[in-house]
């Protein structure tokens, strides 16, 4: 007996065509069951028939089910076996996840929202680009509607992505979140540091605030209960005071670490991990010592043991999406955007510099309104005004890529747009990024149209290669000036076929003529100055050799800043694209 019914429906003229049903007669193979859901699931026309006991369908939806194994499929028109009302519950729960959301999701953030408000304590092992973001709104969502927790839900993260995160939330979701800084940030402004505690659904931090003890209190008072670690590799040493902090919120209801690299050292990595996730399973280091952990003498791990035992306890509490898994239902090409924050002195000149702009635009027109074409070109008054115009274009561009272009930049006028801020959260925001990507053993190629940007991110990476081994690696780099025998060496002989250069610096001198079909990242350090430029920059990774199933491109925004302008400059023009070449009006 086949274990799904496939049957066509009476009238063909009706847009579900086809029936479906689960025959749960042989309760030996119900395992077949979430097979069933998982496909029942990703179909977004749908309906169940109450009397029948099928799942109606639509004629694609049909030909979803061709490619379910035989085993566990059968085409003929066999008699109706009704679904019980618990299977009709697990799938009208396991469609219905994250429903609420403002953006559909993908079948696998889905099957990671389940797991882990099944578990309640959940490892999410899943690659770079698997958008943990809605994962985490979708599981706090799901725990709310469905009585699990109420009140509040904490997510803890890297100190760059802080910003990123409150994006998500108010793109993806109604709830409403905050950003929480230490005490010692606002320690001339106490009542403020009272309030920012309040009125919020979500409250994001990263994990050197969570290690304020001033912060804690106030947590503790709060007894959050739904706790997401982002990048929870972050506290595999069980030692660290990062991990000790957020230890202390053991008692949340749902715990949540996601991750694409959880072993980074040796297995003692994953008693750091569970003991936030769930210390139940591992209550002793010296037992998990002896059972797991191979020592070659002097406290030295030499590696692993029992393996097939350790795995069996995580595994329960732990769910694995590969990057082959993930692909399979991604587009081909996916771009997402990071963001940050510049500091309130970049701010104000960032302000300073668009007042700036306004008025030179409004000589301009003056110009334009009283000269002709012909007097125009020859003005040397609207010449110079739109030289100006230009410069502090790059000036605003330059402060919000890195305060060093400033400083490195062959005009005076450059310096006058100092801030001497110390932050440079754009630059730290790509630090960040890099290390996910090389991490997940894969190649990132980086557009800046600045060829002294590239000096700024080389030097950054050597600093951090200094005390991080994750930063141990080659870089390649190609800029107008280079030779064409130049450019093929650092693109192909170099990173394409290199496994030890991890990193491609290109400013749009790279845009055209280059196939990086072995690289699957591609980051735009700030927007392209035209949409035309955009498509030859996203073309180098987006190619029809390419090895991968889809390429991903990062796009880094520093909110309030001239990137922002930019950004809706390229898009303008990638409306025009769709609207008028394309026809998607």
């Amino acid at each position: 007996m086949k274990l799904v019914n496939v049957r066509k429906t009476d009238d063909l003229d009706e847009k579900f065509t086809y029936a479906v049903k689960f025959n749960n007669d042989d309760k030996k193979v119900i395992r077949h069951f979430s097979d069933f859901a998982d496909l029942l699931a990703r179909l977004r026309s749908k309906k169940f028939d109450e009397k029948t006991g099928e799942w109606l369908v639509t004629k694609n939806g049909y030909e979803s089910f061709l490619n379910l194994d035989d085993k566990i499929f059968n085409r003929e028109n066999l008699p109706a076996v009704t679904l019980a009302e618990t299977e009709k519950k697990i799938i009208a729960d396991y469609a219905d996840i994250g429903k609420d959301l403002k953006l559909p999701l993908y079948d696998y953030q889905k099957q990671l929202i389940k797991f882990s408000l099944d578990a309640q304590n959940a490892l999410i092992v899943a690659p770079c680009g698997a958008g943990k973001t809605p994962v985490c709104l979708g599981i706090y969502g799901e725990a709310l509607k469905r009585k699990i927790i109420s009140g509040c839900g904490l997510i803890v993260v890297k100190a760059s992505l802080k910003t990123q995160w409150l994006m998500e939330v108010k793109k993806f979701t109604d709830f409403r979140a905050k950003i929480i800084q230490s005490s010692s940030t606002l320690r001339f402004a106490p009542k403020k540091f009272q309030a920012q505690f309040k009125d919020a659904d979500l409250l994001i931090l990263n994990y050197e605030t969570l290690r304020d003890k001033n912060v804690r209190k106030i947590l503790h008072e709060i007894k959050p209960q739904c706790v997401f670690a982002d990048e929870c590799h972050y506290i595999k040493n069980f030692n660290s005071k990062r991990a000790r902090a957020l230890y202390e919120f053991n008692y949340a209801k749902i715990k949540i670490g996601a991750t694409a690299t959880p072993v980074q050292k040796d297995p003692r990595d994953i008693f750091g991990l569970f003991s936030f996730i769930n210390p139940e399973i591992f209550p002793y280091l010296p037992d998990f010592n002896r059972t797991f952990v191979r020592f070659v003498g002097k406290g030295l791990v030499g590696g692993a043991k029992n393996e097939d035992l350790l795995n069996k306890k995580i595994s329960p509490f732990m769910i694995v999406k590969t990057k082959e898994e993930i692909s399979a239902q991604l587009p081909k090409l996916v771009v997402t955007q990071r963001h940050c924050d510049l500091s309130p002195k970049q701010l104000r000149m960032t302000e300073s510099l668009k007042f700036e702009l306004s008025e030179l635009t409004k000589e301009k027109l003056r110009l334009e309104k009283k000269l002709s074409d012909s007097e125009l070109e020859m003005s040397e008054e609207y010449k110079k005004i739109d030289a100006e115009v230009m410069a502090r274009q790059n000036f605003a561009q330059e402060l919000a890529d890195s305060e060093k272009l400033l400083m490195m930049s062959d005009s005076t006028a450059a310096k006058n747009y100092l801030t001497g801020s110390k932050h440079d959260n754009k630059l730290d925001l790509l630090m960040d990024l890099i290390e996910e990507v090389v991490e997940s053993g894969e190649k990132m190629a980086i557009f800046s149209r600045f060829a002294k940007m590239q000096e700024v991110i080389i030097d950054r990476i050597k600093f951090l290669a200094a005390k991080n081994p994750a930063f141990d690696f080659e870089i390649a780099r190609v800029f107008g000036a280079m030779t064409e025998k130049n450019r093929y060496s650092e693109v192909y002989n170099k990173f394409q076929n290199n496994d030890r250069c991890k990193i491609l610096l290109m400013s749009d001198a790279g845009a055209e003529g280059l196939n990086l079909s072995k690289c699957k990242y591609l980051c735009e350090y700030e927007p392209a100055i035209s949409f035309a430029i955009q498509t030859q920059r996203h073309g180098r990774i987006e190619r029809a050799d390419s090895i991968f199933d889809n390429v991903i491109v990062y796009q880094l925004i520093a909110n309030g800043s001239w990137d922002e302008i930019a950004q809706k400059i390229v898009s303008k023009k990638e409306h025009y694209d769709s609207a008028i070449i394309k026809g998607n009006v």
